[in-house]
């Protein structure tokens, strides 16, 4: 090749690896905190107690991967104070807690925590990527009650949004 062919040959080779280099991905920020929420809750009444179904969004593999139990409360709204907490993984307990009048928030995890009793007959049913099975046994009122998820993720407690329990809701 001539030397004329080779400097109109040599943009060509440029430009290409220009071009690749601008077609690198970028970095882009992602999500380091586990989202949690709530799109419905349900309750149809049983044999057994009180089926809860439950449609969220919750990182389900990342729960499993990293051993971050994933709790789920449902709060007497005719208490206000009375719970059953179902740690995936874990037991169900049941309890008062006066802190829980005003709702769930972050200040009243730990204590809620350390706190319950054992809750016989209260199971998880079922768990998917995107929904949660729970049974509530006969004698815990669901008629009036709100569900809502939360998690410690790096020692920070992180809670969905409190949603509903819709349904008939009556234990028979």
């Amino acid at each position: 090749m001539s030397r004329s062919t080779l400097r109109r040959l040599f943009p060509i080779p440029l430009a290409l690896a220009l071009a690749a280099g601008s077609a690198t991905p970028r970095a882009r920020a992602t999500q380091t905190d586990p989202i949690l929420e709530i799109a419905a809750a349900r309750s149809t009444g049983a044999p057994a107690g009180t089926l809860v179904q439950i449609e969220a969004i919750f990182p389900a593999a990342d729960l499993v991967q990293r051993a971050v139990p994933l709790q789920v409360l449902v709060r007497d709204l005719a208490s206000g104070t009375h719970y059953a907490r179902f740690a995936l993984g874990g037991p169900v307990v049941t309890g008062d807690a006066p802190s829980l009048a005003d709702g769930l928030d972050p200040g009243d995890v730990f204590g809620l925590l350390a706190s319950g009793v054992p809750l016989p007959g209260a199971r998880v049913l079922g768990m998917g990527a995107d929904r949660l099975e729970l049974l509530l046994p006969p004698g815990f009122d669901a008629s009036a009650a709100e569900i809502q998820l939360f998690i410690v993720y790096e020692g920070d407690p992180i809670l969905s949004n409190p949603a509903p329990l819709a349904g008939e809701g009556v234990t028979p």
